[in-house]
């Protein structure tokens, strides 16, 4: 799964309407998305080419050689230019930090670096805030099936006390948001529909009986930050 399949997926998830988005391409490689306000980012990023600017004390890439230098001895060449995808939690005041800490059940009083730049700390923030965030992302489509064909028997067999007009609502929703998110479809519909796209969703997120599953995306930073490890560019070379 590359970053752009990632970040397209993420951007799914429906975000408070007072939160701005960003769907950001940089001049010099990679993509980003972030949900912010004035005080507070949250942002996925794939931006590779930072580890390639020679940096003091860092590999190189030398694009004469072809190689990635790590120092005057010890050359590798290079295989395939890896993807490294980040998730960062950005807080611009302290208010902003102690609600952050309050909602990851840490203790909010004590905001001094020694303590803001714990392992245990970092590593629930960023939890509470991937969990915040997979709870805006649209029931429906996680439904556990292959098509929209599979979906519509799964949910006609489900709820055969439901109205066919409330499952082939939910089935538009489906179709809709693998292609997009309600974020997008909201700016599509305008203020007008808004309401009733919302009432659409509950319907079917509420009413309705079907498998799900978690998207592939969600389990695989669950499962990265877990493990909560630091990323060295030389594990991706022999």
């Amino acid at each position: 799964m590359t970053s752009n399949q990632v970040l397209r997926e993420i951007q799914k998830c429906d975000v408070n309407a007072w939160k701005a988005t960003s769907d950001d391409k940089y001049s010099d490689g990679g993509h980003g998305y972030k949900t912010h306000t004035k005080y507070h980012e949250l942002a996925f990023y794939d931006k590779m080419i930072e580890y390639f600017k020679g940096k003091r004390g860092q590999p190189h890439y030398d694009d004469d050689t072809k190689q990635l230098t790590f120092d005057l001895f010890n050359d590798v060449a290079r295989k395939s230019l890896p993807e490294v995808f980040r998730m960062e939690v950005r807080l611009g005041n302290p208010r902003t930090i102690k609600a952050a800490l309050k909602n990851a059940r840490l203790p909010p009083d004590d905001i001094t670096f020694q303590t803001l730049f714990r392992h245990d700390y970092s590593q629930q923030v960023l939890q509470w805030q991937l969990d915040d965030y997979y709870s805006r992302y649209p029931k429906i489509v996680s439904a556990n099936a292959e098509n929209e064909l599979e979906l519509l028997s799964d949910l006609f067999v489900q709820n055969s006390d439901r109205s066919m007009s409330t499952i082939m609502s939910a089935i538009a929703l489906y179709t809709l948001n693998k292609q997009s998110g309600m974020r997008e479809l909201k700016d599509v519909v305008g203020v007008k529909g808004v309401e009733a796209l919302h009432r659409l969703a509950k319907k079917a997120n509420d009413q309705l009986r079907y498998d799900t599953e978690k998207p592939e995306v969600f389990e695989l930073l669950q499962a990265e930050l877990d493990k909560f490890r630091p990323v060295y560019l030389a594990d991706f070379f022999d």
